[in-house]
């Protein structure tokens, strides 16, 4: 996530602490900021009203099988953990990249949520990253070599 929406999450949302309270990286895309934006309001709506404890902190944001994983430190009330399973289930739901309704893909071992514009640019990415690698062929490239 950019640094930019990462200052903005941490000044209005004091629990992202991270480990030893020096912040925390948000490991994941830019696309997930309203989803965890949305996520923070209702933790916070949650320690206003008493039903979280005041210390609550977050030690972890990240992206894990294409879709998000958010870690907090201590006890936490079921409250919360719906509050956070339903971001996590939005997050398979969400482009990563840019916030548009996406699909939870599988390609090659890699898990990500994406839609269709940022899937064609990923795949496309890919592309231009083999072709880059000298000595190593495409895997089309590849697979004509074998049956050529």
């Amino acid at each position: 996530m950019r640094t930019e929406l990462e200052k903005k999450l941490r000044k209005e949302f004091k629990f992202y602490k991270g480990y030893y309270g020096k912040g925390l990286p948000f490991e994941c895309g830019d696309g997930w900021y309203d989803l965890l934006y949305d996520l923070s309001k209702g933790i916070q709506k949650l320690i206003d009203e008493g039903k979280e404890s005041p210390n609550f902190t977050v030690y972890q944001v990240k992206e894990k099988y294409g879709t998000l994983r958010f870690y907090t430190g201590g006890y936490s009330t079921t409250e919360l953990e719906d509050l956070i399973d339903k971001a996590e289930e939005r997050s398979a739901e969400t482009c990563e990249q840019c916030g548009k309704p996406g699909k939870l893909l599988i390609e090659k071992g890699w898990h990500s949520t994406v839609c269709e514009t940022c899937c064609q640019e990923q795949l496309i990415r890919s592309q231009e990253l083999w072709k880059s690698i000298k000595g190593i062929k495409t895997p089309n490239e590849d697979k004509e070599a074998k049956n050529g």
